[in-house]
């Protein structure tokens, strides 16, 4: 079946249409019966032997050519337009989405919509605008624009193309579940009904979506009653569809059927079938095999028919996705007239987020692996057989250093900076060097590797250390909360004796491991549901772990330098916790906890419930009359307008400001006197309040983050940070305190990205003209440890030459000071 608009005889002459049931509409503007098809307004269209112009001589609200289309032949489409487009003098309009136009304009009921392509400005020879629409299955009206809006100028266009790439099928009437699932195991809500930290509120789609190549249309909730998903009946979740009939467009043709799914709970096994039935009255069912045609949401992998279509991190720290699946479907069929879904009543859960039927065989992206080997264009990088740098060469930087610096106390001084308490005039920044959780086991497992690894920091131009995670590096192998690994203890010792032989100082956190001073593994998901970050604000039992563990560690006298921490200058500066701003992001399933303390901060400020509804109107659900039965709110109400979303804010930064003061107190308890601060990366402007107390401000940012960490799979966005004028430079900036130091305690462009070798001269060069404290590129830049392969990866800087080369940059920009502070400064008052 020809999906070809209806016109009349007369209209249709001068068009070419190719036999492809997949054309809509083509025409090459070359002779005027090409017109008759359009209705013109506002502008007089004149043929030419390229194409048709279109010249307006002043502004216009609107003017051009206008084309109805058939709804009946685009329903439940993506459909691809394309034309060649010339403009002259085409002048800016009032608004960034007028001017010049090719544009279409979708009608349904709870739906209006203006997919478009982007016309310049001014002139511009023949180029090639597309654009694709996802059209509603209940279309009512469709039409497409070629001309101005509010502008004016002269428009040229050819060869105009309407062509449908795919049926997309509407799951909205079946969905039962959404993408976020705020109660686990209540038998509604989302995904597979596994809580907050397990399921798809990270899932970032869009439309018009492709997918493994495959256009899909993907519900949004949010126009669908909180429903964008099927999730069937299993053991694991009973609530879910037993069944689910989806009808298809009427005269929906193509040979190729694409699933966008995913799985939970996988076993082995059949997970359910789809029964497909034609236009002929045929039906063909196919069995959906885990392991061939679906595998487990956690880590997709490539299958025989099932390839990762979208990926994205899990709130719990996993990578998850959905995959993309083929089924050839019969000829007989003659076309699509339904599907069913059927499960198979098994413990696993089978989501189903999108289905197309489509005439295209799309080839899944190529899962080659690339391998670069030594050859006429790649040339292997001489290494030593032990990495590090001479001492002496071009390389050293020791120079920079300061022999005496970790016998002299880190102070802030009249300035807002860091400086030596013998020396309070002259400003001191730091270049430092992030230690992963390993590097106690690894690089210093014995003396002599230990004085080696020290040596190098200082021969790389470090004069700061942070020690990041130690508290997982303690807990390793202990049976009982508290019980310090000894060993660890001792090469720590040694190690922060070392450091103050060489004039480096000490960087710690606190606590980092979201386990604490407990047995446990800090990187994966806790059985028991702990996570520190959000428990210390409200358990008893998890702060007494860190206000114990902080004695016993700061307390500890090192028996190398006949000191404890807390008496030691070697020690700078103390972070309460590695990014406690995710707190409030993650960990879900903790939540509960925070209602009480959240329903006595509303009766403090409003006295009465009727007072609260007299503030929050409609976001207080009618029926509640006393404080116990206030909602908490959600993650993604966090950061709601209104009064309920100030409420949110104060509450938020009231906890953060009351427990930065219990941290204070309980250090000042050990005899800590040093530099201490916390919340690490938020870059909300509430921080500012939440920091007011603190001496100086750390912050946290990357260029580039993967958008799984380092796992298999990981996306990396290839985006340069010049082009997006110093982004984490700026937003790192952003955070700074009148006379207060910005130490930036992680940043990095991280390995794959591209544009990496532009981190010295964005983020190096301006840390240094805004006068930054100190930087900390993340991690590992030092090893010393003979390497078998020099593998780079990401947060793992020791054997990248890009990175080697920004840190030897940095190092002179910043701690030398070969870029100068800016002169002046701004002062911004800003109302709490």
């Amino acid at each position: 079946m020809n999906k070809l608009l209806q016109y009349t005889a007369g209209a249709l002459a001068g068009i070419a249409f190719t036999a492809s049931a997949e054309v809509v509409f083509q025409c090459g503007f070359r002779n005027p019966e090409d017109l008759k098809s359009f209705s013109a307004w506002q502008v007089e269209p004149e043929i030419r032997q390229d194409g048709v112009m279109l010249s307006v001589p002043q502004r216009v609200n609107n003017a051009g050519l206008n084309l109805k289309l058939n709804p009946a032949d685009i329903a439940g489409q993506r459909v691809n337009f394309s034309v060649e487009a010339r403009g002259t003098g085409i002048a800016p309009a009032r608004e960034p989405w007028n001017g010049g136009k090719f544009q279409s304009d979708i009608k349904a009921p709870g739906h209006h919509s203006w997919p478009s392509a982007k016309i310049k400005l001014g002139n511009f020879d023949w180029e090639t605008l597309a654009f694709s629409a996802d059209i509603p299955a209940d279309v009512t009206n469709a039409q497409l624009m070629l001309g101005f809006q509010d502008s004016y100028g002269k428009l040229e266009f050819r060869n105009l193309k309407i062509e449908t790439a795919a049926t997309l099928l509407d799951l909205r009437r079946a969905a039962n579940m959404g993408f976020a699932d705020p109660v686990a195991g209540d038998g509604k809500g989302g995904w597979s009904d596994q809580g907050p930290d397990n399921d798809a509120r990270n899932f970032k789609w869009r439309s018009p979506a492709t997918f493994a190549n495959v256009p899909f249309a993907v519900i949004d909730p949010a126009k669908n009653n909180g429903r964008s998903v099927l999730t069937m009946r299993a053991a694991n979740f009973p609530a879910g569809l037993e069944e689910a009939e989806i009808p298809a467009p009427a005269g929906t043709v193509g040979n190729h059927l694409y699933l966008l799914h995913t799985l939970c709970y996988n076993v082995p096994g059949a997970v359910g079938s789809v029964e497909v039935t034609g236009n002929s009255g045929k039906r063909q069912t196919f069995e959906v095999q885990s392991g061939r045609d679906i595998g487990d949401w956690w880590n997709p992998k490539p299958l025989a028919n099932a390839f990762p279509g979208a990926l994205w991190p899990n709130n719990s720290g996993g990578r998850v996705g959905l995959y993309v699946s083929h089924f050839e479907l019969d000829p007989e069929l003659k076309g699509v007239k339904s599907l069913r879904f059927r499960s198979a009543n098994r413990s696993m859960i089978w989501i189903i987020a999108a289905a197309t039927v489509s005439g295209h065989r799309y080839d899944p992206p190529s899962t080659e692996r690339v391998v670069t080997r030594a050859d006429g264009r790649w040339q292997e990088l001489a290494r030593p057989a032990t990495p590090g740098i001479v001492p002496g060469s071009a390389l050293d930087r020791s120079f920079l250093s300061q022999e005496n610096a970790p016998q002299d106390r880190i102070i802030v001084n009249a300035d807002g900076l860091f400086a030596r308490e013998s020396a309070p005039e002259t400003p001191v920044r730091f270049l430092t060097a992030a230690e992963a959780h390993d590097t106690i086991f690894k690089e210093c497992a014995t003396k002599e590797k230990t004085r080696e690894y020290v040596r190098q920091l200082k021969l790389h131009g470090y004069n700061m250390t942070r020690l990041h995670y130690f508290d997982e590096m303690l807990m390793r192998d202990a049976k009982e909360p508290l019980q310090f690994n000894a060993e660890v203890l001792d090469r720590f010792d040694y190690y922060v004796h070392c450091l103050k032989q060489e004039g480096i100082y000490l960087n710690m956190d606190v606590m980092s491991s979201p386990v604490g001073y407990t047995p446990g593994y800090a990187w994966a998901p806790d059985p028991q549901g702990r996570s520190f970050n959000f428990d210390l604000y409200f358990d008893e039992g998890v702060r007494r772990n860190w206000a114990e563990g902080a004695k016993k560690l700061f307390t500890h006298v090192n028996p190398y330098t006949g000191k404890s921490l807390v008496d030691d200058p070697v020690l700078a500066v103390l972070t309460c916790y590695n990014e406690q701003e995710f707190a409030f992001f993650r960990n879900y399933r903790n939540w509960p906890k925070m209602a009480p303390a959240w329903r006595k901060f509303l009766q403090k400020k409003y006295g009465t419930v009727e007072q609260l509804r007299a503030s929050w109107g409609e976001k207080l659900p009618a029926g509640v009359t006393g404080w116990d039965q206030v909602p908490l709110f959600k993650a993604e109400e966090i950061r709601d307008s209104g009064n309920r979303g100030i409420d949110i804010a104060r509450f938020l930064t009231s906890l953060e400001q009351n427990l930065y003061r219990w941290y204070t107190a309980e250090l000042k308890k050990i005899g800590y006197s040093g530099i201490l601060a916390n919340y690490d990366m938020g870059q909300e402007q509430r921080y500012h309040l939440v920091r007011q107390e603190m001496p100086a401000v750390f912050m946290h940012s990357y260029h580039a983050h993967p958008s799984a960490f380092i796992s298999e799979g990981s996306a990396m966005p290839q985006t340069s940070s010049i082009a997006n004028a110093g982004g984490v430079i700026r937003g790192l900036n952003s955070m700074r305190q009148y006379r207060k130091p910005l130490l930036i305690t992680e940043h990095g462009h991280v390995f794959w990205n591209n544009y990496r070798y532009e981190q010295a001269f964005v983020t190096g060069a301006y840390a240094a003209f805004q006068n930054v404290s100190g930087l900390t590129c993340h991690a590992k830049p030092v090893s010393v440890i003979p390497a078998k392969l020099y593998q780079i990866r990401p947060f793992s800087l020791m054997f990248d030459p890009v990175v080697g080369a920004s840190e030897f940059l940095t190092a002179f920009l910043l701690r030398r000071g070969d870029v100068r502070p800016a002169d002046g400064r701004v002062r911004i008052t800003l109302d709490p």
